[in-house]
């Protein structure tokens, strides 16, 4: 009963949002077009009524409509923090990728995978101790085979140990880790046991696109007990409207490493890059 008053309550704020974003926006376009139609621009993109309106309010007046493009194309890159290079191929180590299931982590594992041993020549090692989905276990293996990769299928900590050890002098080692509910303390806490003995040089959150804004933030909210150092986005191709997301990116005060663009293997994936990406939440870029 509660859960259905909160869903109708939600549901009406959404309708009273729109509604406020429809008249706004019919004042301004008669006011100043070049508002308007960042106003409008925004919207399609998929920004919720109350982050536009924030952005406008420090768009500097007087400007046309391409300036005013101009400087919310600046004013979103300034707003997302992106990693300033591919930080894994200039200090190597170990790096875990974490998240619920079903987001794409073990994809962008092979991706990489792909990447730093056949472009840049590195040796590279995996582990994983994603037993519970074989399909994923079967792709990591599948790729590594063809370009010569050693994968370490552990079922412990012990066994992750071990295999850590024996990477040991390797250039980069890429962890996959479980699918973890954001809402299971136990699997939570078997989470940390996992990474505590990896004791990664970095611990990458993946996030999919498809998630719901809200769950996403939930999701953060609950990983933050594993200490994730960075956010990887995926399915990004998926999605219609990609600023949906801004109000999400805003609120977590980590820097994002990579965006998935696809299923392809290696090709589909990329740095971020903060005006790549306000490129593509504005439209004038596609995946």
């Amino acid at each position: 009963m509660a859960q259905s008053i909160i869903s109708e309550i939600q549901n009406m704020r959404g309708m009273l949002e729109e509604q406020l974003a429809t008249l706004t926006w019919g004042d301004t376009q008669r006011r100043e077009p070049g508002r308007a139609k960042i106003f409008r621009v925004m919207l399609d993109a998929g920004f919720s009524p109350s982050l536009s309106r924030r952005l406008l309010d420090e768009l500097p007046a007087g400007r046309g409509e391409e300036q005013s493009l101009k400087w919310a194309r600046a004013e979103l890159a300034g707003n997302l923090h992106t990693v300033a290079g591919d930080e894994m191929i200039d200090r190597g180590g170990a790096y875990a990728l974490i998240g619920p299931t079903g987001v794409g982590k073990t994809t962008p594992i092979a991706k990489l995978m792909s990447i730093y041993a056949t472009k840049y020549g590195k040796e590279i090692g995996v582990i994983t101790n994603d037993t519970y989905r074989i399909a994923a276990t079967e792709q990591i293996k599948r790729v590594a085979q063809i370009i010569g990769v050693p994968v370490r299928i552990c079922r412990n900590t012990s066994e992750i140990k071990a295999a850590v050890e024996e990477f040991s002098n390797r250039d980069l080692v890429l962890v996959d880790t479980s699918g973890r509910s954001q809402r299971n303390a136990r699997q939570l806490a078997e989470l940390k046991q996992t990474l505590e003995a990896v004791q990664p040089h970095e611990t990458h959150l993946v996030l999919s696109m498809t998630t719901q804004p809200e769950t996403m933030l939930e999701i953060v909210q609950n990983f933050s007990s594993c200490a994730f150092d960075r956010v990887v986005l995926t399915k990004v191709d998926e999605v219609v409207k990609v600023g949906i997301v801004l109000d999400v990116l805003a609120r977590i005060p980590k820097e994002l490493s990579f965006i998935a663009t696809g299923q392809e293997v290696p090709r589909d994936i990329e740095i971020a890059d903060s005006s790549r990406l306000a490129s593509l939440i504005l439209g004038e870029e596609a995946v």
